[in-house]
């Protein structure tokens, strides 16, 4: 057993869309899917901290500040999609992430889902 064999491959997660364990498809065939930054590399860390700097700075907060730092903290991690939305398979940009992530509010659940799943693992017993 080699401790490098459980070290993520990548810094990013692919995200498979699913409404009722069904994936959603594009007119392609293709999975929607959306690629976010894996929550343990150095460049998620980085929007961490600056969202976390944003919270430490709010004077008189109000619930609603959290809620746009949690969903500033989302479209900054986010890199890439394949998705169809309006009937067309957009190029991923920030803004119109920004607006599919506040009207898709089950897209969230499935994103940390996801990033959980990367230190969901368990370690094989080895006999000896």
């Amino acid at each position: 057993m080699d401790l490098m064999d459980f070290v993520p491959s990548s810094d990013n997660v692919e995200v498979e869309l699913k409404i009722k364990d069904k994936n959603l498809k594009n007119a392609d065939g293709s999975n929607m899917t959306i690629t976010v930054m894996s929550p343990f590399s150095k460049e998620y860390k980085k929007v961490l901290y600056n969202v976390s700097e944003k919270r430490l700075t709010l004077k008189d907060p109000k619930p609603q500040d959290f809620e746009n730092l949690q969903l500033e903290q989302l479209v900054e991690s986010t890199v890439d999609w394949n998705i169809t939305w309006g009937g067309e398979q957009p190029k991923f940009n920030k803004e119109l992430a920004r607006e599919i992530y506040d009207k898709g509010f089950w897209i969230k659940p499935q994103i940390m889902e996801a990033q959980a799943a990367l230190a969901d693992f368990t370690i094989p017993s080895q006999t000896n």
